[in-house]
């Protein structure tokens, strides 16, 4: 009888080795089923879904809002990738614009230990962290002005700055005073509050001047801006309304100038 060697396979062997793969060709046939069924399950899906939204148009109902999928599962860990890149380097739209914090001037810098250090760690440099805060203090100097004797029995004293003369409250507080009441519209009470919850030593009667007193340029420069658009202007809108309680008729013209030039409004005369 002639024996087998390791390259014949047995005839057991032979059927098994036959057995696998008709079960390997029914699991192929299977998993391309099932792929088909899957395409099928999607689209009778969205055909009820359409149906649905038909039937809710006609009832008068609106139908299913269409909510995009998020860009922000594209930057994460593990996410698939997208063409052009792998998982890890996709992150959210608008987020590889620019260095948010590159054009920061840092003022303090400090240096943060991991509290547990392991022996035989090694130092990777650092991990910065930039943090904006806003400082409110209040700065108060006093200018101690020299005073001296001329040989004639006059006297000579330093000067204050021109910006400091006739007030006894700074530029900048003076500035953010101005701006809170006239840009921002803040109340005169709820201004004097404030600089006083500050630290400032302040009076009512002190921010009102503020307010008031030495503004005749600001009138001017509007006047000026005014003339500047009507004279620029390439046309002239004019809204002439009756006003709807008892009072005169008036007309506003309003000067309308290409983009880039100045441009204000003035309030006609009663008509």
């Amino acid at each position: 009888m002639k024996e087998h060697t390791e390259a014949d396979p047995t005839p057991t062997e032979r059927q098994l080795m036959e057995r696998c793969r008709r079960y390997e060709q029914q699991v192929q046939e299977q998993a391309k089923q099932l792929a088909d069924f899957k395409v099928l399950l999607a689209a009778q899906r969205e055909e009820i879904q359409r149906l649905k939204d038909t039937i809710a148009i006609l009832k008068g109902q609106k139908e299913r809002p269409k909510i995009k999928p998020s860009q922000l599962e594209k930057g994460k860990p593990g996410s698939a990738p997208e063409e052009g890149g792998t998982g890890s380097e996709q992150t959210r739209a608008g987020s590889a614009k620019r260095v948010k914090t590159a054009h920061l001037t840092i003022d303090q810098t400090e240096i943060l230990r991991p509290e547990q250090v392991p022996p035989g760690s090694i130092f990777k440099g650092y991990q910065d962290y930039v943090v904006q805060e806003l400082e409110i203090q209040v700065h108060t100097t006093c200018y101690r002005c020299e005073r001296g004797q001329t040989p004639d029995g006059g006297y000579v004293v330093g000067r204050l700055p021109v910006a400091l003369q006739g007030s006894n409250f700074g530029p900048r507080l003076r500035s953010s005073i101005l701006y809170q009441y006239y840009h921002q519209h803040v109340t005169q009470p709820l201004i004097v509050e404030q600089v006083r919850e500050l630290g400032i030593d302040i009076s009512v009667g002190q921010v009102n001047r503020i307010l008031t007193e030495g503004k005749d340029a600001f009138p001017v420069e509007k006047e000026a801006i005014v003339r500047t658009g009507l004279a620029v202007a390439p046309y002239v809108s004019v809204d002439d309304t009756a006003a709807q309680r008892a009072r005169p008729r008036r007309t506003r013209a309003r000067a309308v100038t290409p983009p880039g030039a100045p441009w204000g409004r003035r309030r006609g005369k009663g008509s």
